[in-house]
């Protein structure tokens, strides 16, 4: 059943009241007609005070929904109330009865169609598309159902905890898939399909389709592109490496790592999660000087656990920071951090000026967070020293800052007296905007 447009409404203008716990995909994917078919459950939980009833989700604005379980349904694409360049397939299913708070309910969905890229948005990387060259299937082109409205603000609110998953992906005959949690194929008359599972919980899941070819590491699996199995071993040594001097600053993980590391176009966008995968531009594959964003994903599997809501993405600038201390130990580079600062002082953005890092995340304003804070984190070296292990040491309680959740507050066990509110900060870290003066005159005594 399907109606048409007061249930979305409701549901567009107001708050989600829901996160989604388990996210399971059984998919085809058709390269000759360039498209996507299957099913998506979702398991999502109303983390509101009050009982709900519209389970809202966003699809890739080329394509729609064909069924929810029998459940009545409304679809129509809109563009964000907050960005006029983004638009999508806005969908609620309204459910017989409200889930209570607390409570939890399975929506599943059949759906399909083609994926648009998002490039015309500014989202420069979202070039996904179905191709027999590269196919990736990934929130970021919603081409699988995401939570959400059509609103960048209130979809920064959703409560993220993270989700187990379990995917299907079925495709032809000299196609493989690639992402973390490989559970296993099987061969059939008319394709391949590749089984991927988690119960541990994920920020995120990236299915990629091409051609690949695989080599195994200890602890980690490449898959490349043909032609660049050279390449692959080259990733292969590097991630070999960078691991073992990440373990030995801060120790081990918190489990061993089962890396899934996967070859993508360039620019299409390096992300890292330890068992949902990491997928890695081909920059980084041919050009020896790109290999800093290897270390960058790689550095984010000693990521704390984000209490923050929603992050200001502290963790960006500390990859960004520790992506120049691998290279320049592994590589021999000696990056300066002049370009850096500069980086940041000359933004165009005066929210800069005016913003804590700490409310990047309500700002809408991550986007600066790679290089505000690794800014921060390039001012922590200059104060603690280059050594790694002993400012871990320093930061927080005995167990080490990586354990600990709010960096603003490890930072406060930082025994370094007022200089630190001197540098960049009116007071403390990430708690007042950026003071331009004190950076310039901290930049004057020397880069940091």
């Amino acid at each position: 059943m399907h109606s048409v447009l007061p249930a979305l409404l409701l549901a567009t203008a107001q708050a989600v009241p829901f996160t989604l716990d388990r996210l399971e995909l059984d998919l085809r994917v058709d390269h000759e007609n360039e498209r996507v078919e299957g099913t998506a459950r979702l398991v999502v939980r109303n983390v509101s005070d009050t009982p709900a009833a519209d389970v809202p989700v966003l699809l890739n604005r080329l394509m729609v929904v064909t069924g929810a379980g029998g459940l009545p349904f409304s679809q129509q694409v809109l563009t964000f109330e907050d960005d006029s360049r983004l638009r999508v397939d806005a969908v609620t299913i309204r459910l017989p009865e409200p889930i209570a708070p607390g409570a939890s309910r399975t929506v599943a969905l059949a759906y399909g169609g083609h994926i648009a890229s998002y490039e015309e948005t500014g989202r420069l990387y979202v070039k996904d598309r179905v191709s027999e060259d590269y196919t990736i299937v990934r929130e970021d082109a919603y081409s699988f159902p995401v939570l959400g409205v059509p609103s960048l603000a209130r979809d920064r609110s959703i409560r993220r905890d993270g989700f187990t998953f379990d995917a299907q992906v079925t495709v032809a005959r000299g196609f493989a898939v690639a992402a973390g949690g490989f559970a296993g194929r099987a061969e059939s008359a008319t394709g391949t399909t590749y089984r991927f599972s988690s119960r541990d919980k994920v920020p995120f899941l990236n299915l990629c389709i091409a051609r690949f070819r695989t080599l195994a590491g200890k602890g980690f699996t490449v898959s490349y592109l043909p032609g660049d199995e050279a390449e692959a071993r080259k990733i292969g040594l590097r991630t070999e490496e960078a691991l073992a001097l990440l373990t030995k600053w801060f120790g081990p993980p918190p489990q061993a790592p089962d890396l899934a590391l996967v070859e993508i176009p360039s620019g299409w966008g390096s992300q890292a999660d330890r068992i949902s995968g990491i997928i890695l531009t081909a920059d980084s594959f041919h050009d020896p000087t790109r290999l800093y964003e290897l270390y960058h994903e790689l550095a984010h599997l000693w990521n704390p656990p984000d209490l923050d809501r929603p992050s200001p993405r502290w963790n960006e600038g500390l990859s960004m920071w520790l992506q120049q201390v691998i290279a320049e130990n592994l590589e021999g580079l000696n990056a300066s951090s002049e370009r850096a600062v500069a980086g940041v002082l000359d933004s165009p953005d005066e929210r800069l000026k005016s913003v804590p890092f700490a409310s990047y995340g309500t700002q809408g304003m991550t986007d600066a967070s790679y290089g505000v804070g690794r800014l921060y984190f390039l001012v922590l070296e200059r104060v603690v020293g280059r050594d790694a292990k002993a400012a871990a040491k320093t930061l927080g309680d005995s167990s080490g800052w990586m354990a600990q959740s709010a960096m603003v507050r490890d930072y406060r066990a930082l025994k370094v007296g007022r200089r630190r509110r001197t540098v960049l900060c009116s007071t403390s870290w990430g708690e007042k905007a950026l003071n331009p003066d004190s950076v310039s005159r901290y930049r004057r005594r020397g880069s940091p």
